[in-house]
């Protein structure tokens, strides 16, 4: 009897799970992350992002923040579970004209929508 609720148990839980999202395309990713920062580089705002078609989330505190991008290298995307991860190289000025050089790690999702955030969300 146990062995009959566990087994229907389980076919219930099974059954009632929707299909997972397939990993992202690390070429796609690469685009998304490119097209971010350049409009980030460009002036546009978060919102501007997310107005766009599809639309697009870009967690970045510096760009929330109103730093301006002064310079960008992406690195390789890699596949991290299913998610895109890269480091990217900034040159960012603050809001007293200093530039800082940092690098930071990103993670890339497209599926079900474009979503860009740091790996750590330190400074």
């Amino acid at each position: 009897m146990k062995k009959r609720m566990f087994f229907l148990g389980f076919i219930a839980l099974v059954g009632c799970s929707g299909p997972i999202d397939p990993p992202v395309d690390p070429v796609q990713a690469g685009e998304v992350l490119r097209v971010a920062l350049d409009a980030w580089k460009a002036g546009e705002k978060p919102a501007d992002l997310q107005a766009r078609t599809p639309a697009m989330y870009f967690n970045e505190p510096e760009f929330v923040a109103g730093k301006e991008l002064v310079k960008s290298e992406v690195g390789q995307i890699e596949l991290s579970g299913r998610q895109g991860r890269c480091k990217v190289k900034l040159s960012i000025r603050d809001k007293s004209g200093k530039v800082i050089e940092r690098e930071i790690g990103y993670l890339i999702d497209t599926t079900p929508k474009v979503v860009i955030t740091r790996e750590a969300l330190g400074p």
